[in-house]
């Protein structure tokens, strides 16, 4: 059976109605080289890099915290504290990495939403693999 391939320009409209090429491969660094599924990349770097940075944002905010106020008594407002900053980390986080799939699921779009939820988390462990290599390199 001989099922005709449907090439999109990204919306719902076809371009084209044609059969690949029988010496096509369909391998999967064909589907990153699409230029659709490029950009769904580099927003999942995008998304990723503000989550990376906004981590960041929050360390460095935590450390400097240490040197305002950490001679002072243990009071019911640190617990607090720490404990909205946690939901606020976990709601920006979760808008971060799922906002974007999330819309796009909405829409209709379920293979690119699930491609940046992939792209973004992937791009968070390179990002992880990364600084946990450069406190290796650092440690030692």
């Amino acid at each position: 059976m001989n099922v005709p391939f449907m090439l999109t320009d990204g919306g719902s409209d076809v371009v084209c109605d044609v059969e690949p090429a029988k010496n096509q491969s369909r391998d999967w660094f064909f589907v990153i080289l699409n230029n659709n599924h490029m950009n769904t990349f580099k927003h999942g770097l995008l998304f990723s890099s503000l989550a990376v940075a906004y981590i960041a944002g929050i360390t460095a905010l935590m450390h400097g915290m240490e040197r305002w106020v950490g001679g002072r008594e243990d009071s019911v407002l640190a617990p607090i504290a720490f404990l909205m900053l946690f939901v606020v980390s976990a709601a920006t986080m979760g808008m971060l990495v799922f906002g974007k799939p999330v819309m796009l699921y909405m829409d209709g779009k379920k293979r690119e939403a699930v491609l940046m939820a992939v792209y973004t988390t992937g791009c968070l462990a390179v990002f992880t693999l990364i600084i946990l290599g450069l406190l290796l390199v650092t440690s030692a």
